[in-house]
């Protein structure tokens, strides 16, 4: 949101399970409801590349960030992606948003929070 560059360790081929946080909380609160004292696994199930959020972000905000490649950090893992069955089958529980419907809200978040913040300021 600041208009400034990125960082990306290793390759930037490494992939996540990302989730966007309403889902997140949504799962927390079946897990309170419906759950059953279990451990449940909560993600996407979809694999993301660092590379493909840094694209997905300049599409969403419309900047390209200029990036700086870093070494991949010690420990870091190649692929991280949840298998979220449990959850579904236990909780009814899956993932609403996808990666750019979860992006789109969360800049429109802080698009709205910089604009109230600025707005105080100013007050």
């Amino acid at each position: 949101m600041a208009r400034e560059g990125v960082r990306i360790d290793w390759d930037g081929e490494q992939t996540r399970d990302y989730v966007y946080v309403r889902d997140v909380v949504r799962a927390n609160v079946a897990a309170l409801t419906r759950g059953s004292s279990e451990i449940y696994v909560i993600g996407t199930g979809e694999k993301s590349s660092v590379n493909g959020l840094h694209a997905a972000l300049a599409a969403v905000t419309g900047f390209d960030a200029p990036v700086t490649r870093a070494p991949r950090r010690p420990g870091d893992p190649r692929e991280v992606y949840f298998n979220p069955a449990k959850a579904a089958r236990e909780l009814d529980w899956r993932a609403e948003f996808d990666l750019a419907a979860g992006l789109h809200e969360t800049v429109a978040y802080f698009r709205d929070r910089g604009a109230a913040l600025a707005g105080y300021r100013t007050s």
